[in-house]
């Protein structure tokens, strides 16, 4: 495959039944997911307290998304359900694909404190999260373009893989 090849929606999970967008061109990541394509389709998710690390390579076209529900994973657990684990994988796969680790932009989304009783506690899960991206994007040395992060409110996100275009909405 050379760098310029578009790569079709691959998606790697916990459920790997669901292999590749719909005939809309959609997928849906439900939490411990991930997917990374090349091609024109629509990643979409909502977090609340789940954090999801949109990856772009503009060089390649190649981007990815993945939405993880708890900050580190413990020992021998490699379930994209951890942040530390479903970014590094996020990372391994667009690399697998001809993504370029140190040209990848991310965005860092969600970490909202939703549940009512924990407003204005300090290190609520979702805090925990966006740190958890937070320490592996600078520990592989990856640019953060921008954090759409906190607040108390769920977020519905839409990513386009193959351009790097992102939409936010507050729910």
């Amino acid at each position: 495959m050379t760098a310029t090849a578009r790569v079709q929606p691959v998606h790697a999970a916990k459920y790997p039944s669901r292999t590749s967008a719909d005939a809309q061109g959609k997928i849906y990541l439900h939490p411990g997911e991930f997917a990374v394509a090349g091609v024109p389709c629509t990643i979409t998710t909502i977090l609340g307290s789940c954090v999801s690390v949109c990856l772009y390579d503009p060089t390649t076209r190649l981007g990815g998304l993945n939405h993880f529900l708890l900050p580190t994973a413990p020992a021998h657990d490699q379930s994209p359900r951890y942040g530390d684990v479903a970014l590094m994988q996020l990372i391994e796969m667009l690399e697998s694909h001809g993504a370029n680790r140190h040209l990848l932009t991310a965005t860092v989304i969600g970490g909202a404190c939703v549940l009512e009783a924990y407003h204005g506690v300090r290190g609520h899960i979702g805090t925990q999260n966006v740190r958890a991206a937070l320490s592996v994007l600078q520990q592989q040395r990856i640019a953060v373009s921008t954090t759409l992060v906190g607040g108390a409110r769920a977020r519905k996100l839409r990513f386009r893989p193959d351009t790097g275009y992102l939409m936010v909405n507050t729910l």
